[in-house]
């Protein structure tokens, strides 16, 4: 396999079949994900980098296409305030 295949294979596993529950584009055999593949290949031959396929691919079917999603600000929140809660309730029960 060549570099450039094995780069569009490395790409297509990061990200999720849109019709294929729980599988990556990489490992499904549906249509789009042939096609997903296809826009890889074609994007990387032309000279696109990584982030930029990404983010296309991301902006046409969503955020949650992508195996591994960046660190939101929004589900920063969802990590916190546990920790903050938690420490309140020690804080308010070692006060008293």
């Amino acid at each position: 396999m060549d570099l450039l295949k094995q780069h569009a294979y490395d790409l297509s596993k990061l990200i999720k079949c849109p019709v294929c529950e729980g599988q990556t584009v990489a490992a499904s055999d549906s249509f789009l994900a042939q096609d997903i593949r296809l826009y890889i290949e074609q994007n990387l031959r032309a000279g696109e980098s990584r982030e930029h396929i990404l983010q296309q691919l991301t902006s046409r079917y969503g955020a949650h296409m992508v195996v591994e999603t960046p660190l939101a600000r929004e589900h920063m929140l969802l990590w916190i305030i546990p920790f903050v809660c938690i420490g309140l309730f020690f804080l308010f029960k070692r006060g008293r």
